[in-house]
């Protein structure tokens, strides 16, 4: 099977390209530099994405980090615009076929702080007060209807709600990579004390949910989890126990690109039930296999 990967760099290709070992593989990067060192061939010019014929294409090719983001929002709708384009006329000119793989996320759905998401969760939009805070949102679920109107093309969107590797930046800003940051620096995490609850698949299980949908005539989104969400509390005392990780209490800002939500995560059962996919992980133990492969890396 022949796997084509655009955004190679980002942490999630990093974190999954390995489950793909056994196929052929072929890399494509805006900044293929971030790869150097790790021995692989990687192609820049996405011109050459139309001329790749493959079995299936995966984009996880992102706006940007939460800072450049944060800058420049209308990055939301043109560089992901522009990608996804990019991947689908490649599909239509050279592999009408393959399956193709887009990240969305669990921001198509509102942001009630108090329930998971299920598949009966809706999204509102008020037309006349459209907010910065809406963009991602609306770039995904926008995504997600475009799709879903080819119904030619063999596509599923992945609604991640949370995800982390070793190979995720530790300024990014999230809650783990601050946490993470904290430990390898060896300084005291500061956090509020009020619980959130997290949902983070494994790398292996998200590979695999691509590996099962590759031979499967499908055209859906799906909403990704693992085989238990995570609280905030069981995380720290996880960490505490297995990492020696220091905590403060603060009533600190609040500043993750995720927001506010208490909850976030799915209680949608929909790939076992259209895929047969059932989790092998659960957040707290990829939470702590990735951590220690960041702790290793940085004792060598």
């Amino acid at each position: 099977m022949r796997v084509v990967i655009c955004g190679a760099t980002s942490h999630i290709a990093r974190a999954i390209a390995p489950f793909f070992s056994e196929h052929e593989l072929i890399l494509f990067a805006r900044n293929p530099q971030g790869l150097q060192g790790e021995n692989v061939s990687v192609e820049s010019d996405f011109s050459r994405l139309a001329a790749t014929p493959c079995d299936v294409l995966i984009n996880c090719i992102g706006a940007g980090t939460p800072n450049i983001v944060k800058s420049d929002p209308s990055l939301w709708f043109t560089v992901l615009e522009k990608f996804d384009t990019l991947a689908l006329d490649a599909l239509r000119k050279c592999s009408p076929d393959a399956l193709y793989v887009h990240f969305s996320s669990g921001a198509v759905y509102d942001r009630d702080s108090k329930v998971p998401a299920s598949d009966e969760s809706s999204r509102t939009v008020f037309p006349n007060n459209i907010e910065i805070k809406d963009y991602y949102s609306i770039a995904k679920l926008y995504a997600e209807a475009k799709h879903r109107s080819m119904k030619s093309l063999r596509i599923i969107d992945l609604r991640i709600f949370s995800f982390f590797s070793s190979h995720i930046k530790l300024d990014s800003g999230y809650f783990m990579t601050d946490l993470v940051s904290a430990l390898v620096n060896k300084k005291e995490f500061i956090t509020k004390r009020s619980d959130i609850v997290r949902d983070f698949p494994a790398p292996a299980d998200l590979a695999q949910i691509i590996l099962r949908a590759a031979d499967m005539e499908i055209n859906d989104s799906f909403d990704v989890y693992s085989a238990r969400e995570v609280k905030k509390s069981e995380i720290i005392e996880e960490f505490s126990s297995q990492f020696g990780l220091k905590v403060r209490y603060e009533e600190c800002q609040n500043t993750s690109p995720n927001g506010d939500s208490d909850i976030y995560f799915s209680k949608s059962q929909k790939l076992q039930r259209e895929l047969g996919f059932t989790p092998q992980y659960t957040s707290i133990e990829t939470l702590v296999d990735e951590t220690r492969k960041i702790l290793q890396k940085q004792e060598i």
